[in-house]
C-alpha cells in the first residue's frame, strides 16, 4: 500500500489537537468493546473528523486498527508501521476517529455527538466531553456554543421578568397622605435615620443596608425591626432592583415568601411623588428642629432612649465575642435584662467598660477551665452578670469606655442624640432616663 508521509502543515489539525481540551477515553475496558465497532467512516468523513493520516485506509482496516490498538498487547510502534501511520507512537490515540453517539445535537437534529477515543491504557487526566462536531455543543456545563449560549440568555430574561412580577405582586403602593406630625416618634427617628444613612438624592431609591460601613441602627435586630415597621407603615416597598440573594420564592417564582430587610433594595415613599417626598422629610426636620414637638412623641421619647442604649450594649457584647472567636446569643432574653439592670446605675459606656472585662475574663476562664467555645455566651453572661452586682454593692468607682472604632455608633442613634435631643454627645457616657427602667 503505497503512502507518502506527510509535512506537518499538508494536512488539517488533528483530532487530538482539535479536542485536547477536555476530550479524552473514559478508560472503562467493558465499555471499550462495545463502542470500538461503533465506528463509521462515511459519518466521520462527513463530519471532517477523519484525519487525514489515516485516509488511505479503508473502513475495515481503521476498524481493525481500533481493535489491535485497545484490544491487544501489539506495540504501538508495530501498529503505526503495519497501518504506515505518519504519527510518533505518542500521538497515534490523537488521530483514532472518534466513536460516533447515538444521541444527536439539539440544535443540529441531523448531527451526531462524538466523543474522542483516549490512549489505549485508559489514563485521562480529564473527564471526557461528548460534543457536536457541526457547532460545538458539548454536554458539560456551562455549554459554550451559541445555541447554548441563546438559551441561556432567554432562561435569563424568562427568569428575571418573573422575578420582577413576583416583586411587584408585594409591592403595595401606599400613597403617604399623613402630616409629619402624625407619625409616632419611633417612625420619625427611623425616617430622618433612613434619609441620612441610605436614601438617594432623588428621595427614591434606598441601597441595601448592610453594604453601608456605618450601621443604620444600633444592632441588626434593631434595623431589621425599624425596616419592619416602615414598611408595614407604608414608607417602604421591595425595589425591583433588589439582588435575588435577597428575596426567597415561592418554589414556581411567582410569589416572594420571605425577604433580608438589611439585603434587599428599597423604594421610598413609591407612590408619592419627588415633591411630595421631599416636602414630608422637610416637614419631619422642621418639626424635630423647632422642637415643637406633637404631644404623642414626648411619651415615647424616654422608652426610645433606653432601647436604643440597650441595643448598643448588646452589639458591642457581640462585637467583643466575635473578635474573640466565639459566637454569641442574639435571642438571649436574660442578657438583655442584665443590661437594663445595669443601666439603672450606669451610663452605656460603664457598662461596655464591664462587658469588656466580662469578655476578657471569659477567654481566660474557658482555658483554665477546659470549657468548650460554644458556652462562651453563657459563660460571659454569667461573669457580665457578677460583676453588675459586684459593683452595684460595693459601690465602686467604674470607667467609661470609649466607643471602640471598629463598632461605631449606629445611624439612628447619632439622629436621635444629636437631631431630636439636640445633645452635644452622642449619648453614650450619659445615663437614660432611671424611671423608665423600673
Amino acid at each position: 500500500m503505497e503512502h507518502v508521509k506527510g509535512r506537518r502543515g499538508d494536512h488539517p489539525p488533528s483530532l487530538g489537537s482539535r479536542m485536547r481540551r477536555g476530550i479524552s477515553f473514559w478508560g472503562d475496558q467493558n465499555h471499550l468493546v462495545d463502542f470500538v465497532f461503533n465506528f463509521n467512516l462515511n459519518d466521520c468523513m462527513r463530519n471532517s473528523l477523519q484525519d487525514k493520516r489515516l485516509a488511505h485506509l479503508s473502513e475495515e482496516e481503521i476498524s481493525q486498527l481500533l481493535l489491535e490498538y485497545f484490544e491487544t498487547d501489539v506495540p504501538v510502534s508495530d501498529l503505526i508501521e503495519k497501518y504506515e501511520l505518519a504519527v510518533t507512537p505518542s500521538k497515534l490515540s490523537s488521530i483514532l476517529p472518534p466513536e460516533i453517539l447515538p444521541e444527536h445535537c439539539p440544535y443540529c437534529l441531523d448531527e451526531k455527538l462524538v466523543v474522542a477515543r483516549g490512549s489505549r491504557t485508559g489514563y485521562s487526566w480529564q473527564t471526557p466531553r461528548a460534543f457536536c462536531p457541526s457547532c460545538g455543543h458539548g454536554k458539560r456545563e456551562p455549554c459554550r456554543c451559541g445555541g447554548c449560549k441563546s438559551w441561556r440568555a432567554e432562561q435569563t430574561l424568562l427568569h428575571k421578568e418573573r422575578i420582577e412580577a413576583a416583586v411587584q405582586a408585594v409591592q403595595r403602593s401606599w400613597r403617604i397622605d399623613i402630616a409629619p406630625s402624625d407619625v409616632q416618634f419611633e417612625v420619625a427617628v427611623g425616617i430622618l435615620g433612613l434619609v441620612r444613612h441610605s436614601v438617594g438624592p432623588d428621595y427614591a431609591g434606598v441601597s441595601p443596608f448592610q453594604t453601608s460601613p456605618v450601621p443604620l441602627g444600633p444592632s441588626e435586630t434593631y434595623t431589621k425591626q425599624s425596616v419592619e415597621l416602615l414598611y408595614h407603615r407604608g414608607f417602604l416597598e421591595i425595589g425591583l432592583s433588589s439582588d435575588e440573594s435577597s428575596l426567597i420564592f415561592s418554589e414556581d417564582l411567582t410569589q416572594v415568601v420571605q425577604y433580608r430587610p438589611t439585603a434587599v433594595s428599597w423604594e421610598f415613599m413609591p407612590a408619592n411623588s419627588l415633591e411630595e417626598r421631599k416636602q414630608f422629610v422637610f416637614g419631619l426636620e422642621e418639626i424635630v428642629s423647632s422642637g415643637n414637638w406633637p404631644e404623642h412623641w414626648y411619651d415615647d421619647v424616654d422608652h426610645f432612649w433606653i432601647a436604643i442604649c440597650v441595643q448598643e450594649c448588646l452589639h458591642y457584647f457581640g462585637y467583643l465575642l466575635k473578635q474573640r472567636y466565639l459566637e454569641a446569643d442574639r435571642s438571649d432574653e436574660r442578657l438583655d435584662q442584665i443590661i437594663r439592670r445595669a443601666l439603672k446605675k450606669f451610663c452605656p459606656a460603664q457598662v461596655c467598660n464591664l462587658l469588656w472585662q466580662s469578655a476578657r475574663d471569659t477567654v481566660d476562664f474557658m482555658a483554665t477551665k477546659g470549657i468548650p467555645d460554644r458556652q462562651a455566651h453563657a459563660v460571659c453572661r454569667g461573669i457580665f452578670d457578677r460583676k453588675v452586682d459586684k459593683f452595684v454593692a460595693e459601690g465602686w468607682e467604674l470607667r467609661k469606655s470609649r466607643r471602640d472604632f471598629n463598632c461605631p455608633q449606629s445611624v439612628i442613634a447619632s439622629v436621635f442624640f444629636h437631631q431630636f435631643m439636640q445633645s452635644s454627645g452622642d449619648g453614650f457616657d450619659t445615663a437614660p432616663p432611671v424611671t423608665r427602667l423600673e
